[in-house]
């Protein structure tokens, strides 16, 4: 793979070990080097943006994962939704989990009849949640975009 100055970089093809996911994740690796490499300020820009909002969306479905009146619902599992996600894309995977969890949640009058401890996502075990999801994600993206040496801006990709 070329990046700049006609620099060669090498894509990384045994990275998890595990052949399907090498072979999975390598088309998404291959991708964002326009971006990541500064062939296109605005691809890079629009990549950043993107991936930073994807760290709300999954600091949302954990969240939501953590309510009480979720437990054992579609929303219990956001880790598989979010692997869908990464495979089949969010705009296919987020009106699937969305709808589903309207489906088996609990209607207005039953959630009404729940304690409030149980109708909030903030409790006690997940205050560092958000910012420790949101902190190390954000933080594998400014590495991803921003370090000095392409072969580290592919390796974080």
């Amino acid at each position: 793979m070329m990046c700049g100055n006609n620099n060669k970089i090498a894509t990384i093809d045994d990275f998890y070990g595990v052949g399907f996911l090498d072979r999975l994740w390598r088309g998404g690796t291959a991708v964002f080097p326009f971006s990541t490499f500064g062939y296109d300020s605005i691809a890079a820009w629009q990549a950043f943006t993107f991936l930073v909002d994807l760290g709300r969306l999954h600091a949302i479905w954990i969240l939501e994962s953590h309510r009480a009146a979720n437990a054992w619902s579609p929303a219990y599992i956001p880790t598989v939704f979010a692997f869908i996600a990464q495979v089949l894309g969010a705009g296919i995977t987020m009106p699937v989990f969305y709808f589903l969890c309207v489906v088996f949640s609990l209607s207005a009058s039953e959630l009404a009849r729940t304690p409030p401890p149980r109708r909030t996502v903030w409790s006690k075990g997940n205050l560092l949640l958000v910012p420790l999801v949101l902190n190390l994600h954000t933080a594998e993206v400014l590495a991803m975009l921003l370090t000095p040496s392409y072969d580290s801006r592919h390796h974080w990709t």
